[in-house]
């Protein structure tokens, strides 16, 4: 099993705020695992979605399109 990170330590490791963390979460934009109230982020797929956020362009609404 992978290491199930939290919100802080997300935050921490991409330096951004909780906040974005949690806009992110919220607009389903960041993989994450929902256990009952908490969510928990896997470092694997967290690691593959900045891989797929380096091959995307960016959208003017700030969402991502797939380039390929």
């Amino acid at each position: 099993m992978s290491n199930l990170l939290t919100v802080d330590e997300v935050a921490e490791r991409l330096n951004v705020t909780k906040d974005w963390v949690w806009a992110q979460v919220r607009a389903g934009r960041i993989p994450h695992v929902p256990l009952g109230r908490y969510r928990r982020f896997r470092e694997e797929a967290l690691d593959a979605w900045i891989q797929n956020l380096e091959k995307s362009k960016p959208e003017p609404d700030g969402s991502i399109k797939d380039r390929r």
